[in-house]
């Protein structure tokens, strides 16, 4: 907990730590709830039963045949990441049919994939009229039981990025990319024991 000096408004120093106080909770502000962020929402959760050697990431569906595009480039970013990550000895895709002992398998389906508003991005920005996507993910083990459910979700980092909605090399991109990082975050963390959500730290630093 921060706790800042209290000085009476009689005071000349009174509006510096006003100033201050604003100043901090602003940027605090801005690190929690930064656009281009993914945002992870827990629905179920239990610890892993035992250490999580190899991951498999299974399919992702959209309930938009249109958007197939965006759930297989999610499915791509993921595994890359976990990869990335150096969390697991193996990373498997596509998964094989029987799963090894002790490994766990992820799939998921897009929930909401917008194109946000061409006006608002023109007119107004700052993030207003932004794209943005939305997953669950669904955690189970060899034998199909389930680990964790959560949901995550990311936005375009500003309103101003691309004019032609979930194009090929638009915006839709780089909010996939950004979602799959924080999905392959909390992971990690899951896997680790440590919860699926970050801790203030993780989102400050």
């Amino acid at each position: 907990m921060i706790v800042f000096p209290f000085r009476s408004r009689k005071s000349p120093a009174a509006p510096h730590y006003i100033q201050m106080t604003g100043g901090v909770f602003l940027i605090l502000f801005t690190v929690l709830g930064s656009s281009g962020c993914s945002s992870i929402d827990p629905s179920s959760e239990q610890p892993p039963g035992g250490p999580v050697r190899e991951i498999a990431v299974g399919g992702f569906d959209s309930s938009d045949p249109d958007r197939q595009r965006i759930a297989r480039h999610f499915r791509r970013e993921l595994a890359a990441r976990l990869r990335d990550s150096e969390a697991f000895e193996a990373v498997l895709l596509p998964p094989p049919p029987r799963l090894p002992a002790g490994a766990v398998l992820i799939t998921g389906r897009m929930i909401d994939v917008s194109d946000g508003s061409d006006a608002l991005r023109f007119l107004i920005g700052y993030g207003l009229g932004a794209s943005s996507v939305r997953a669950q993910i669904e955690l189970r083990d060899a034998g199909g039981q389930m680990l964790a459910r959560f949901e995550d979700s990311a936005r375009a980092r500003d309103g101003s990025m691309s004019m032609t909605p979930w194009a090929a090399g638009s915006d839709a991109d780089e909010v996939t990319a950004a979602m799959a990082d924080g999905t392959a975050d909390a992971i990690v963390r899951w896997s680790r024991g440590e919860g699926l959500e970050p801790s203030l730290l993780d989102r400050l630093f």
